[in-house]
């Protein structure tokens, strides 16, 4: 064979053979294979998995402070209910109504729908019993005290029945009450009720029965007792013989110093504020004077009486 087609044979043949499996089979497979895995299985996990997670998963704990708010505000609520019920609860109460003070009973004391012997009795405290003062008349002879169902009474606030702090006694408000049918501005009328001496009547003598008028009585005054001036008497003008209080029901009542006298409209007794009303316009007229000695002859009973 000549060297002209030994060449001729052997060129097309190897140029044929090595080159198109070369490029056939070598790239588009790493271009097919190797780009879209990398791509599809590396770039779409780590946005979607790692994205969104990371963004939820700590965004979330950044949030939480706005739902502990919330119990914080109800429990701020809570507590507002709360002083607002017990500042509710102290104005029913009388906590906040004003200045208070505390009493104790001395003595058996009666309990008056006002301040003065001539209201009518509801009650009394036995000796040694507390109670809360919330209001006084103006010279604080008597105070307004709470009872335990939260009513409103008067008692007595002179010194030998009642223990009160002065200073707190001062404070407290003075209360104005309904008047009497008679005028105790009058000399008279204020002499009965607060100057003078009186004396209990019994049978052959006498016991002290005040220092100082029908509004100072001494804790001795019983139910029954009758009761008159430890000097002179309490003379019935134009009318034959005296008369004297007895003291009943916690308040008096004006009797004739005779047991069988009566009073007009054949009357056995009067009410306190119509004695006082007699004393007033002097159809009673006291004859006595006050340090008359021996008078009765109760020593004390009159500080101004000395005995001979």
């Amino acid at each position: 064979m000549t060297e002209s087609q030994e060449n001729h044979l052997q060129d097309p043949q190897e140029n044929h053979l090595q080159d198109p499996p070369e490029n056939h089979s070598q790239d588009p497979p790493e271009n097919h294979l190797q780009d879209p895995p990398e791509n599809h299985l590396e770039d779409p996990p780590e946005n979607h998995v790692q994205g969104p997670p990371e963004n939820h998963l700590q965004d979330s704990p950044e949030k939480r402070p706005r739902f502990t708010v919330q119990p914080a505000l109800l429990i701020a609520a809570a507590i507002a209910v709360l002083l607002v019920l017990a500042l509710l609860f102290l104005v029913l109460s009388g906590s906040l109504a004003g200045p208070r003070a505390t009493a104790r009973t001395l003595a058996d004391v009666n309990l008056r729908e006002g301040p003065g012997i001539g209201y009518r009795t509801v009650g009394a405290l036995p000796q040694g019993t507390k109670v809360k003062v919330v209001g006084r008349n103006e010279d604080g002879s008597w105070l307004l005290v709470e009872t335990k169902d939260g009513g409103q009474v008067w008692m007595t606030g002179i010194a030998d029945y009642v223990e009160i702090d002065r200073p707190a006694l001062d404070r407290l408000p003075v209360v104005k009450s309904s008047g009497f049918a008679y005028d105790a501005s009058n000399p008279a009328v204020g002499r009965v009720l607060n100057e003078i001496p009186l004396v209990v009547y019994h049978a052959g003598h006498f016991t002290c029965a005040s220092h100082a008028g029908l509004n100072s009585l001494l804790p001795e005054v019983a139910e029954g007792n009758v009761i008159g001036p430890h000097a002179g008497d309490f003379a019935y003008a134009d009318k034959e013989g005296n008369v004297l209080f007895r003291y009943t029901g916690g308040t008096f009542v004006l009797i004739r110093d005779n047991p069988i006298a009566r009073f007009e409209g054949d009357l056995e007794s009067l009410p306190l504020d119509k004695a006082l009303q007699m004393f007033a316009n002097g159809e009673v007229v006291w004859t006595g004077e006050p340090g008359r000695w021996p008078g009765r002859g109760v020593p004390g009973c009159d500080p101004a009486a000395k005995p001979e």
